[in-house]
């Protein structure tokens, strides 16, 4: 999985949006470390609904465009949630490894398993 998929997985995991809110969200999380553009997001949100990690559905009735214009909104399935877990897993240990390493300085709690 590429790190802009996860990062869409992960913006989806707080609810539906369509593809600048998930632009706005994975600018945000990041830091504006990461800033896709939407000729790398779109191809992503393709791939990861053919592989039915996320579904696109109906605008949400709160949402409040500012033009008229329709969005395509994503929400994220619970095959999608399951995968996003065990990449997010990997991504703890090789942190740790790093962590271990001195290639990073460790500035929070030890991550935890939360699965059941």
């Amino acid at each position: 999985m590429t790190r802009v998929s996860l990062l869409i997985l992960l913006a989806l995991v707080d609810g539906p949006l369509h593809g600048y809110g998930i632009l706005r969200v994975i600018k945000e999380r990041t830091e504006d470390r990461i800033q896709p553009s939407l000729g790398t997001v779109y191809p992503c949100l393709r791939a990861l609904t053919g592989a039915g990690l996320i579904k696109e559905i109906e605008e949400p009735p709160q949402w409040v465009p500012s033009d008229n214009r329709p969005r395509r909104f994503f929400s994220i399935t619970p095959k999608g949630r399951i995968l996003a877990r065990e990449e997010l897993s990997s991504w703890a240990t090789l942190v740790r490894q790093g962590i271990a390493a001195g290639l990073l300085e460790n500035t929070g709690p030890e991550p935890t398993d939360s699965r059941p």
